[in-house]
């Protein structure tokens, strides 16, 4: 390697990491396949919320049906359904980063959407750090974030789907791309 480029070394390691997020992809899936099914059953005891629990600041309602999602009103009128998008090609790597106000991440996406930074609560991704538009393209992204992150916490790159309105980011509609184990396409990274 001494005699590459730093060019081909960037690409070289983007392309391992990418191959290496997906193996890490399919292991972990069949892995928590078992533990989401036994999560399921549980329910309420491992603290999920009821299906008419309000969870968004703007007190609707969101609930979910197999890869629909249905926004309604404070009176229960239904504003919108959205449906969730499922990918095969579309990829995310983040490595242990410096914090500080942007994160840095390599994506491949098949179409519109958004690369999002959520900070981690309880293990899972939790709130919405920033958000920016990208795709379909494969490429380093840069988020720049509303809120910074701290050295020893650890956060996520998640990506959503886009609604049609690409300037506009919506929680409640563009909803976290799947991939094609039917998880959320993310990977986390710890802050530095």
């Amino acid at each position: 390697m001494n005699g590459m480029s730093e060019t081909n070394k960037v690409v070289l390691a983007a392309v391992l990491g990418i191959i290496i997020g997906f193996g890490f992809g399919r292991f972990t899936t069949e892995r928590n396949a078992t533990e989401l099914e036994e999560a399921e059953e549980v329910g309420e005891e491992m603290g999920a919320p009821s299906p008419n629990e309000s969870t968004a600041e703007t007190n609707d309602i969101i609930s979910a049906t197999d890869s629909d999602m249905v926004v309604q009103d404070s009176n229960g009128a239904v504003v919108t359904t959205v449906s969730q998008e499922t990918s095969v090609t579309s990829a995310v790597t983040a490595l242990d980063q410096s914090a500080g106000m942007s994160v840095k991440t390599l994506v491949s996406m098949d179409r519109r959407g958004w690369v999002v930074v959520h900070e981690q609560t309880n293990g899972v991704p939790a709130r919405i750090l920033g958000a920016k538009p990208y795709g379909p393209a494969t490429g380093e992204v840069r988020v720049n974030l509303l809120r910074g992150t701290k050295a020893g916490s650890v956060y996520y790159v998640m990506l959503h789907s886009d609604d049609g309105d690409i300037e506009d980011f919506s929680l409640s509609r563009d909803l976290p791309l799947l991939g094609a184990n039917g998880m959320p396409i993310m990977v986390m990274f710890k802050a530095l």
